[in-house]
């Protein structure tokens, strides 16, 4: 996947969001959507998502993750 090809500048790491489901539809989506944490591998945003959405199942948010970069 290109998303995973080394970048000169940046470092990739993984985003954990979190968007909460439970506020009113006038709420901002600042307010709806948190980044709980930035991780290093694919495989760690992808067991922590899953982890986080089996905790959390009955409290009006989901998770999931994207890539990003940093840079170095």
């Amino acid at each position: 996947m290109a998303e995973d090809k080394p970048h000169l500048k940046y470092d990739h790491v993984f985003a954990i969001i979190r968007v909460d489901d439970f506020h009113d539809l006038e709420v901002s989506p600042e307010t709806k959507i948190t980044i709980t944490k930035i991780v290093l591998t694919r495989e760690t945003a992808e067991a922590e998502v899953a982890r986080l959405n089996k905790l959390n199942s009955n409290k009006g948010c989901i998770y999931f993750y994207t890539i990003t970069r940093i840079e170095r």
